[in-house]
């Protein structure tokens, strides 16, 4: 989706599949590095393997509760990424438009609270 993002490229692109130790840290640091870091991050919300804007799956289990509320979702075991996929798609399609991608999550629901916490380290 970001052809010039830091991930890119086979020098890189080793480091994102796993969340394993030295990998998953080399990973981050590219990120912190990677202009695209916030779309990523929301692009990653609802992933299950990976490391995406610089947040490894136990980052994103934080951010849970607040998907959940977003969407409205009260089943504790809900599978959120079909859910969150229609969402993450307008977020990201606003941004291409030029809205910041704060004002394009709190069009989607979410509170500011919500997006200083999920861009955290960003």
């Amino acid at each position: 989706m970001f052809e010039s993002a830091e991930c890119q490229g086979p020098e890189n692109s080793k480091y994102f599949t796993f969340e394993n130790g030295g990998a998953a840290t080399q990973a981050k640091k590219i990120c912190n590095t990677c202009s695209h870091m916030k779309e990523c991050r929301v692009l990653g919300l609802a992933e299950e393997f990976g490391i995406w804007g610089g947040t490894s799956l136990r980052d994103r289990i934080a951010f849970r509760k607040i998907i959940r509320r977003v969407l409205n979702i009260t089943a504790p075991n809900a599978h959120l990424f079909d859910s969150y996929a229609p969402v993450q798609k307008r977020i990201l399609g606003r941004t291409n438009l030029g809205i910041p991608i704060e004002k394009a999550m709190q069009e989607e629901g979410f509170t500011s609270e919500e997006i200083t916490t999920i861009f955290q380290g960003c």
